[in-house]
């Protein structure tokens, strides 16, 4: 019989019932682990496609926690909002009083909202930032102390291509780019407590993947910058969200600790590991000799040196 590689581990999937939440939870389930599947049961939008944050229920929370102890799991279902100081406090607390500890935390709740820049409300700007970036923070900031207590703890934050180029929604990719930047950042902080922070990016199915407004981005986003449409694409054929959870879960594991503040993609078998922000390549001048460079100067050097090294942009033609 294989051994379970997370047995006795006491986690906190926040977006349990979502697509890739949920395939963390029963995966984690399944390697002995105890799940408090956190999720506040928002209703989806009649239009649009979304997450109607107005509208929070128990049932989704509800219907994870059935499936995962009806597989033989331990589980127990939590509907505070983790976007709030008080409601990520509850859930942290939920999960000691429940399972004795708090070892893991899957962030894996997300929700979104489309628009070009100068379409944005201020609504929907703070809306994201709270739903995704606060609820990484707060979750972080209340599970900390008991896992420095305890000398072990582990992050796992799910990340998304927005990181590197969007089109049509900078407050998710804003939020998305800070939630790697804090990542790294606690990663920093808290390596000397055997606790480590990393990040997957999944290639799978999502509630939100099929929105009509991310149908309606990508038409708008097609005829804007001249490139095809797959209006054949069949979303249903991505792979389920389970796929991405046995990465996590090695990474939960003593063994996992080697990697620490890393950026995953987990696409269809491919595993990949991203480096972070590096200098390239540079132009150098002896400024006590010669002095600070002149705008002149630059117009000359510039093309010729650097412009070769420049990041394409993700919908750039070649």
């Amino acid at each position: 019989m294989q051994e379970k590689a997370l047995l006795g581990k006491n986690v906190i999937v926040v977006g349990a019932a979502g697509g890739t939440g949920s395939g963390f939870a029963k995966y984690f389930a399944d390697q002995g682990a105890n799940i408090l599947c956190n999720d506040v049961g928002y209703a989806m939008m009649e239009e649009g496609g979304d997450f109607d944050v107005t509208k929070p229920g128990p049932e989704e929370a509800d219907r994870i926690t059935r499936e995962i102890i009806e597989r033989g799991g331990a589980a127990e279902a939590d509907y505070n909002d983790a976007s709030t100081w008080d409601g990520a406090k509850n859930i942290v607390e939920h999960c000691v009083r429940r399972f004795g500890s708090v070892d893991v935390v899957i962030h894996a709740s997300v929700v979104s909202r489309l628009g070009m820049i100068d379409e944005l409300t201020e609504e929907n700007w703070h809306l994201i930032i709270r739903q995704n970036l606060d609820t990484n923070f707060f979750m972080t900031r209340h599970s900390l102390p008991y896992m420095k207590e305890q000398n072990f703890g582990r992050h796992i934050f799910i990340g998304s291509a927005t990181i590197r180029d969007m089109w049509c929604g900078a407050n998710f990719a804003a939020a998305t780019g800070g939630r790697y930047s804090f990542m790294r950042d606690l990663a920093c902080e808290v390596k000397h407590y055997n606790i480590t922070a990393n990040a997957i990016q999944p290639y799978t199915q999502t509630k939100t993947g099929q929105r009509p407004d991310g149908q309606k981005m990508l038409e708008r986003r097609a005829i804007a910058l001249d490139i095809p449409l797959n209006k054949d694409f069949n979303y249903t054929l991505l792979p389920p969200g389970e796929t991405n959870a046995p990465l996590g879960a090695y990474l939960c594991t003593d063994e996992g600790r080697v990697f620490n503040g890393q950026y995953f993609d987990n696409n269809l078998g491919r595993i990949c590991i991203w480096n972070p922000p590096m200098e390239n390549r540079y132009i150098f001048k002896d400024i006590e000799k010669d002095g600070y460079w002149t705008v002149e100067e630059l117009k000359k050097m510039m093309p010729a040196a650097l412009l070769p090294a420049a990041a394409k942009l993700f919908y750039e033609r070649t």
